[in-house]
């Protein structure tokens, strides 16, 4: 009898541990927040998409991921490290608010083939952080830093990944009032400075928007955005990844998405610098 109590005890509590993350909706952000933080990271990643519908809940979800060690999100398997990216971009910038202003743009019966340059990278930027959700990114960055994802990673979920630092880190420099495009021609400035036919310089790079008055943060993810993007255009330099090839095609509602990240960026072979040339 004394045994029947402890097993029945036993499945109790698991029934408890898995009601935490099957149950799709919670009475509170703090609710929800209070449960996660004992829970592992495993778990967490394993159990994430369940919330990509509520992006206040997923912010939850990504900020406590945020806050965990590097070597624990180091080590989740691909898949899982994909689905945190995906849950991220639709908290920071919803699909939603990308695919109005692409169809506003293009019209509403877009081919394969629209014109990009139709659209305007800036002012698509400054819908989606007026209707993202703020998020840490740390997780984001971590991931996006892993040689494993970079080289075989979902290539348009880490176009998108990218395009979401970058709105991230516009967000927390117009906090202030400055206007985006401002933020943005000085991280084309910085990044016309420190990209070339040599790699990314992401120290040089890193410098120069410090020495602008960027926070922190924020150049941090823009680094990890500029790297990732080289990897996608194909400008990382000799001998590393090269995934040029994979963001062929890649389009949303007919805009092709792997020029909106450049065109953030300021990427265009007719105006690079070699990284051996700045400061000469």
């Amino acid at each position: 009898m004394k045994r029947l109590c402890v097993f029945i005890t036993l499945i109790c509590l698991f029934c408890v541990s898995c009601e935490m993350f099957t149950k799709p909706v919670f009475t509170t952000d703090r609710d929800l927040s209070s449960r996660v933080s004992g829970a592992s990271t495993e778990t967490i990643a394993a159990t994430i998409e369940t919330f990509a519908s509520d992006p206040e809940q997923a912010a939850v979800l990504i900020n406590e991921l945020s806050a965990r060690d590097k070597e624990e999100i180091d080590n989740l398997p691909l898949e899982s490290k994909e689905d945190i990216l995906s849950v991220a971009v639709s908290t920071v910038m919803p699909i939603s608010a990308i695919t109005e202003v692409l169809e506003d743009a293009l019209g509403s019966d877009v081919e394969d083939d629209s014109d990009s340059e139709d659209v305007d990278a800036d002012s698509l930027i400054d819908s989606v952080i007026n209707a993202g959700t703020t998020v840490d990114t740390n997780v984001v960055e971590v991931i996006l830093s892993d040689e494993e994802v970079l080289q075989n990673g979902d290539s348009y979920t880490l176009l998108m990944s990218s395009i979401a630092l970058v709105s991230s880190a516009v967000k927390t420099e117009t906090a202030d009032g400055s206007e985006s495009t401002q933020v943005l021609e000085t991280v084309r400035d910085a990044v016309s400075k420190t990209t070339g036919v040599g790699g990314f310089d992401s120290e040089a790079f890193s410098e120069q928007l410090t020495e602008a008055g960027f926070d922190k943060d924020s150049v941090e993810s823009l680094t990890v955005a500029v790297k990732v993007a080289t990897v996608l255009n194909g400008t990382a330099g000799e001998g590393e990844i090269n995934r040029k090839e994979d963001t062929e095609g890649l389009t949303l509602v007919g805009y092709d998405v792997s020029s909106l990240l450049n065109d953030l960026l300021g990427f265009n072979e007719e105006d690079t610098t070699n990284p051996e040339e700045v400061g000469a």
